[in-house]
């Protein structure tokens, strides 16, 4: 009996407030950004993460990103209770490189009121 094991093979681009991922073996880019009562996931393009790098400017990394599929929102700014909103539930299979930040309230579906009120 033949025992095959795989390796994930994983590689990434950090900066301030964001990190990217490629997934070899998945074929997936994903990328997460973050800062003070924020946090977000997205599934970006080759080309996207071709263009992040290290040092570039904060507006022009949070542009490239969020140019991505989004996956996971966390809000916590308090400027009113904190949320979580799941655009996909399966954020946590194509980013499991990822240090997910969760308020702890309540996830919102992607097809909430809510959602439409921030634009998503």
């Amino acid at each position: 009996m033949e025992h095959v094991v795989r390796r994930m093979i994983l590689e990434f681009k950090k900066g301030l407030g964001w990190k990217a991922c490629y997934d070899e073996e998945k074929n997936l880019y994903t990328a997460e950004r973050g800062g003070p009562g924020a946090y977000n996931l997205y599934e970006i393009t080759k080309e996207i993460y071709d263009q992040l790098e290290d040092g570039a400017r904060e507006i022009d990394v949070y542009k490239l990103i969020t140019e991505g599929r989004h996956l996971y929102m966390d809000v916590d700014d308090r400027c009113g209770p904190p949320y979580t909103v799941v655009f996909d539930h399966d954020y946590e299979k194509l980013c499991p490189w990822a240090n997910v930040i969760s308020s702890g309230a309540g996830h919102l579906k992607n097809n909430s009121a809510f959602v439409g009120i921030t634009g998503h």
